[in-house]
């Protein structure tokens, strides 16, 4: 939605004397702007109409009043200005004083469109993405986006990027994708500025990510906010300042977000610039892997320290994402407590399965079994090879790895 509407040149008002209006207005003087704005509206501007039912709508200057913000918006529709006619496409969208009516709200935004509105076009593009009032249909949410980025809105043009980037209605294609991001963050879109600095990132730029996602964050897009929060502490446990990163991951965690979750799971439960407090690792591990992250084996993990085995066993079998180290797990579980096993010699199987996927504790375990006499997996002296084999790994065995994904 348009922060605010522009000035439009009026026969009747000159340009010189609506500008010195929105600039007081910008300048910080609404309540002063305001009557101004409606003087030049009495006499007739078109754009000193939309300009007050903005004011009125949004209750800058003056109390909100959504009659007189819709009056004042028909009658500048009425005098063919087009942004006033998005504005009231958007009261239908949302539901500003008046039902929600998104049939209305299309028939608004067709006229805006028609007359050269660029977010109006967006904003058709938009509804029949999310399907709002329309049957879903991305070719022509496609149109409508390119339309309104031919017209210079940084809004459509995001929404392009996205198309490309996911491979909606057109065939994915990352290069489109980042030249779309690209034009919508050069203008002013914060989803665009986030978006392009994603596509940045994951190409290695991340100096020139994290200063697109500052330029977003200054617009208070939330989402660029919280990945600069994310990035910071990061940067911070990398370096094992865990109790410098606690208070921004709790801002993150406040905003939703997974990866703050999983990592304050890790700390609560190692006890890393916090008390160790095995409930709360289990908490923010659930809420982690609610949110997306593939936290079911730390989830697992914990269960099983706390000595709730059928517990941690459920968990093991719903990882999807390391799948070898579920296995892992599953076996130290069974190990621990044989009556558990669904029939004799399954933990057997699933150490085995584990050290065929890669895993090196699994690799570990069959190796010291044959050492110790387990002939069931080899002799003494494959063992002992095997033990040497497993050791050239020793490195990684020893150093941190908190999803316990230990691979050659």
């Amino acid at each position: 939605m348009s922060e605010a509407p522009a000035a439009q040149n009026d026969p009747k008002a000159t340009e010189a004397e609506l500008e010195a209006v929105v600039a007081r207005y910008r300048s910080g003087d609404e309540a002063g702007a305001a009557p101004r704005f409606e003087r030049l509206a009495e006499v007739g501007s078109a754009a000193a109409m939309t300009w007050v039912g903005y004011i009125y709508l949004k209750g800058r200057g003056v109390p909100v009043d959504m009659v007189a913000a819709f009056t004042w918006f028909a009658r500048a529709a009425k005098a063919s200005d087009a942004e006033a006619m998005c504005w009231l496409g958007h009261i239908y969208f949302y539901g500003d004083g008046v039902d929600v009516d998104y049939s209305t709200a299309r028939e608004w935004y067709l006229k805006a469109a028609e007359a050269g509105d660029a977010d109006a076009m967006s904003r058709i593009g938009q509804m029949y993405f999310y399907g709002n009032g329309v049957g879903v249909d991305n070719a022509i949410a496609y149109q409508w986006y390119s339309k309104a980025a031919a017209a210079g809105d940084a809004n459509g043009m995001a929404r392009l990027g996205n198309m490309y980037s996911f491979g909606y209605g057109v065939a994915a294609d990352k290069a489109a994708a980042r030249l779309w991001y690209s034009k919508a963050a050069a203008g002013g879109d914060d989803n665009g500025q986030h978006c392009f600095a994603s596509v940045l990132a994951e190409a290695g730029e991340q100096d020139e990510a994290e200063r697109w996602l500052r330029k977003a964050a200054e617009q208070g897009y939330e989402p660029s906010i919280n990945s600069l929060r994310e990035r910071t502490a990061h940067r911070m446990l990398k370096e094992e300042r865990f109790r410098e990163a606690l208070p921004l991951l709790e801002q993150a965690v406040s905003a939703g977000s997974a990866w703050s979750h999983d990592w304050l799971g890790h700390m609560y439960g190692a006890g890393r610039g916090v008390r160790k407090n095995p409930e709360k690792s289990i908490r923010h591990y659930e809420i982690a892997y609610e949110g997306g992250r593939h936290s079911a084996n730390n989830i697992g993990r914990a269960h099983f320290k706390a000595e709730r085995a059928e517990a941690a066993l459920d968990w093991f079998r719903k990882e999807a994402y390391y799948p070898s180290s579920s296995l892992y797990w599953q076996y130290r579980v069974l190990e621990a407590y044989p009556h558990l096993q669904q029939h004799p010699g399954e933990a057997d199987e699933l150490l085995v399965k584990a050290a065929d996927a890669g895993h090196v504790y699994a690799k570990r375990a069959i190796a010291l079994r044959m050492i110790k006499g387990d002939k069931s997996f080899g002799t003494r002296l494959q063992g002992l090879r095997a033990w040497l084999h497993v050791m050239r790994h020793g490195l990684r065995l020893i150093m941190n790895d908190i999803y316990d994904e230990r691979l050659y």
